[in-house]
Parts: C-alpha cells; sequence; structure tokens
C-alpha cells in the first residue's frame, strides 16, 4: 500500500494540501474498506479471476453487463 500512499499524497501535495499521518492512516483505512467490498463482490459473483471485462462485478455495477 505504499504505492498508494505516495499517489494520493502527491495529488493532494499538486494542490498544496498538506496532509497528516494520521489522515493518511484514515485514508488507508478508507481505501482498504473499499477494496475489501470489491473482493466480497468479486467472490460473491463467483468470478475466479478479475479481468477488465468482469470489472462490472467488484464495482456493484450489476446493470451495466
Amino acid at each position: 500500500m505504499i504505492l498508494i500512499q505516495k499517489r494520493v499524497k502527491k495529488k493532494f501535495n499538486s494542490q498544496s494540501i498538506q496532509v497528516s499521518a494520521e489522515a493518511m492512516n484514515m485514508i488507508d483505512d478508507h481505501v482498504n474498506r473499499i477494496v475489501d467490498r470489491m473482493v466480497q463482490r468479486t467472490k460473491e459473483g463467483r468470478v475466479k479471476r478479475l479481468t477488465p471485462e468482469l470489472m462490472w462485478v467488484p464495482l456493484g455495477n450489476y446493470n451495466n453487463k
């Protein structure tokens, strides 16, 4: 997750916004919860290999197949 943290921090810094370590931890926790939901949806959708064509499953866009 270090790479993601660096990208998030870079995006905030590009807008001259400083991000504390505690705020970064909260963002990291939020992202982890989102990814956990995506993993659960993928498992419930019985997808064994996630491909770009199947991204609608983890995103929960069941009407956009």
